[in-house]
């Protein structure tokens, strides 16, 4: 695609990572608290660290209660030390600095789109389309290992293009620096690198042994995949009691057979002469028709019934897949073989690894929404492939509109760019801001959840325990140490009995409008539950939005 537009690359770059870093600090900016329930443990580990340091993060003679997120602590020792830098506590840095990093994903994309399209245009539309999903933004407002290996594996996937490209011990040597640094930090990330690492090679080799030249491919990278796996081995012989992942036989076999089918997919593509349109199309109709389907009855194991609004707020994801579509056939005709089966095996394997958690396994759950990121950079990169091709002039052989550049084009390229990016800034809005369900609002927490949990912890007698929703339990359990039963309070709640377990129970605002946060979401609670515990409960605690009962 041709680069005229390099000149204004500083003022591009400015505009998406300025974007991003808005974004992913708006949650916590304006709640005045940490964003998000992950956070809470990390936080907590990131301080005890700072109070024994040096100790052992893990094993028998560890200090840590927490004996899972300290294998992993590629986030709390970033924590730590910006906590050192600035001389403030991890309470106070880390939701700031933490997700300024995972801003810097939206960076490290536009590197990526403009080294295997030679565009700066679709560059920019790919990560702004990106940066503004309401998704990633709100999961990585969070202090969440995710939040802070996504970069890693970007710095992965730009190091993967450009060994491709050209193969260089330098960078042979970052990517292993990198595989370690990212499997310190969340170990199915690394194995995510790990897989699109090795499928875009099978699928370099394939097509170069379709071009009858072996010569064509550098059989040095297959030193990438070799090298983080043994990363990843070697690792796990430390932190395996950290992995909780379930590793069965069984699992093994399906996942297998969803990343082989990934691959094959992606080849067939890659080699045909054309794509057929129609069956990607299908894809995506099948989609719209499993999302209005969900509105009436659930699809999935655990998942609520969908109500229509996100249906609606659905649709500029629907479309970005539809220019997604444009893009995938458009950068087939006009990118080369290599350059293309790159960008379909990097879309193919987490659509690949998403079919394994809804149909593959039963464990699923926890893995399905955290795949949305994955799947849609590289969908967001066909997306600007296509936008790109209507405002740039077709003066190379490379990707370029056949028709003539006008105005009138570019003006509609730009109001689509801004309609898409300011529908889905706008369900970021609605999360923090109007704390709606399902789009994240139960994460929200605000410093009169933090006093309510400070005053029950100063309070409560030793090893007593408090009943509350999940959205309690990280907060109050994970970082304060007082025990909570989410069982317990969703049964006095939702039976609108006597608390008779002897614990205080713990609500707060976020209940009227979203439920009880069992788990993923807030489950539906009786209109009258508040009253409820007016008539058969004691209010011993209100700071205006949390109130503790007994």
């Amino acid at each position: 695609m041709p680069n005229g537009n390099k000149k204004h690359r500083t003022l591009l770059v400015s505009i998406t990572l300025g974007v991003a870093i808005i974004l992913r600090l708006y949650p916590t900016l304006f709640h005045g608290a940490p964003w998000g329930t992950d956070g809470w443990p990390l936080l907590k580990d990131t301080q005890e660290l700072l109070s024994n340091t040096p100790t052992m993060l893990a094993g028998n003679s560890a200090t840590f209660a927490d004996q899972y997120n300290v294998y992993w602590p590629g986030s709390i020792v970033f924590g730590a030390v910006s906590s050192l830098i600035f001389n403030l506590l991890p309470i106070e840095i880390m939701p700031i600095v933490i997700p300024i990093v995972a801003a810097l994903s939206t960076l490290i994309l536009f590197v990526i789109v403009e080294k295997l399209t030679g565009s700066t245009i679709a560059a920019f539309i790919g990560s702004l389309i990106f940066t503004t999903s309401s998704f990633d933004a709100i999961f990585t407002a969070s202090v969440t290992k995710e939040t802070f290996a996504y970069p890693l594996f970007m710095v992965g996937i730009l190091l993967l293009a450009f060994s491709i490209k050209q193969f260089s011990f330098r960078n042979l040597g970052l990517f292993f620096v990198v595989s370690l640094a990212l499997v310190m930090a969340h170990y199915a990330l690394a194995l995510i690198l790990a897989t699109i690492t090795g499928s875009v090679l099978i699928a370099q080799l394939v097509v170069s042994f379709s071009r009858s030249s072996r010569a064509s491919f550098d059989f040095r990278l297959l030193i990438m995949p070799i090298s983080i796996l043994a990363v990843i081995g070697s690792y796990l012989v430390y932190a395996f009691p950290g992995f909780e992942i379930p590793v069965n036989l069984s699992d093994i076999l399906s996942l297998s057979s969803f990343v082989i089918l990934s691959i094959a997919v992606s080849l067939y593509f890659t080699l045909s002469k054309e794509i057929p349109i129609r069956l990607p199309a299908l894809i995506l109709a099948v989609a719209l028709a499993f999302l209005t389907l969900s509105t009436l009855v659930p699809i999935v194991p655990f998942q609520p019934v969908i109500p229509p609004s996100i249906v609606f707020d659905a649709i500029p994801y629907l479309f970005v897949g539809l220019l997604a579509l444009f893009g995938y056939e458009l950068s087939h005709r006009l990118l080369s073989k290599d350059q293309f089966s790159f960008l379909a095996v990097w879309i193919a394997i987490p659509l690949g690894l998403f079919g394994f958690s809804v149909f593959g396994t039963p464990d699923g759950l926890g893995f399905i929404y955290r795949l949305f990121t994955f799947i849609y950079a590289p969908a967001a990169v066909f997306a600007g492939v296509s936008l790109a091709s209507f405002v740039e002039k077709n003066e190379t052989a490379k990707l370029a509109t056949l028709t003539n550049f006008s105005t009138l084009k570019k003006s509609a390229v730009v109001l689509v760019i801004l309609i898409i990016a300011i529908l889905c800034s706008y369900q970021t809005y609605a999360a923090v801001a109007q704390g709606q369900n399902l789009l994240g609002g139960q994460w929200g927490y605000t410093p009169s959840d933090i006093s309510s949990a400070a005053f029950t912890k100063s309070s409560t007698i030793q090893n007593m325990s408090v009943s509350g929703d999940s959205k309690i339990l990280y907060l109050y359990d994970q970082y304060y140490g007082v025990n909570v039963s989410v069982a317990k309070g969703y049964q006095i709640l939702l039976q609108g009995t006597t608390n008779e377990s002897n614990t205080p129970l713990v609500t707060d605002e976020i209940m009227l409008l979203d439920g009880y946060n069992i788990q993923l979401y807030g489950n539906p609670l009786p209109l009258n539950w508040s009253n409820n515990l007016f008539q058969h409960s004691s209010l011993i605690y209100t700071n205006g939005n949390d109130e503790i009962w007994y």
